[in-house]
């Protein structure tokens, strides 16, 4: 600036994929949700009529938002861009990470009617704050191409992570990515760490959500991993 006037524009942040998130804003409002956008807009983060005020802190703040909106109503998500690679190296890189996603656990056993609908009257009872972190766990599972929607398969581990997941968002959620280490969950992504769980580490999961629950203690260990003394 000099004394009286910008001298030039702000420079937009090149990392923050705003094409993206205007996208998926406008599906939003097309599905019929604009109210719940305009409802659960962050606090003082430009709109994208400001796009050169939006920084990577708002960005970051509006991807959360899509996401929950997105989730409540099983709406897709847009892959994010990835520019081709150039190079040999860049080549090996993407075979790398290919080869590291895990393969989709195994959904076939189906969980008990009752028990399902047992859940869903827990999460129903969570205040807002509570549901609206575990609709980002999920949306990010979803993100994965690792879905955990009971509604769309209700098998038993998809079960367990609701289960887990109502569990531990009454509790302090900074716990979670230690149980998550606890139980042997993937590396990677949250998304892809919670939506790889099998049955068995999802039971413990929840069986650890319980506890904790309860009232039991726990310590984090050196490795990031929960103990609970006997």
């Amino acid at each position: 600036r000099d004394e009286n006037a910008s001298i030039m524009k702000p420079w937009v942040d090149t990392s923050i994929d705003l094409d993206n998130l205007q996208r998926r804003a406008q599906r939003i409002v097309a599905e019929g949700h604009a109210d719940q956008l305009l409802d659960r807009w962050p606090p003082n983060v430009p709109t994208f009529k400001q796009s050169t005020q939006i920084t990577m802190e708002h960005g970051q703040l509006i991807d959360s938002v899509l996401s929950v909106i997105e989730a409540e109503h099983g709406m897709p998500f847009d892959p994010p861009k990835i520019a081709k690679p150039r190079t040999r190296k860049q080549l090996a890189e993407n075979a790398r990470e290919a080869n590291s996603k895990p393969i989709k656990p195994d959904d076939s056993e189906p969980a008990d009617p009752s028990a399902i609908e047992t859940l869903k009257t827990h999460y129903r009872k969570l205040s807002d704050t509570e549901r609206e972190w575990i609709n980002t766990q999920t949306a990010a599972a979803k993100h994965e191409k690792l879905s955990v929607s009971i509604d769309h398969i209700p098998s038993v581990r998809r079960f367990e992570i609701g289960r887990a997941l109502v569990a531990f968002a009454t509790i302090d959620s900074d716990l979670f990515n230690p149980a998550l280490n606890t139980v042997g969950a993937v590396t990677g992504p949250a998304g892809r760490r919670i939506g790889a769980l099998t049955t068995e580490q999802a039971r413990q999961l929840a069986e650890i959500g319980r506890r904790i629950h309860d009232g039991e203690t726990v310590v984090i260990t050196s490795t990031n991993t929960l103990e609970i003394p006997q």
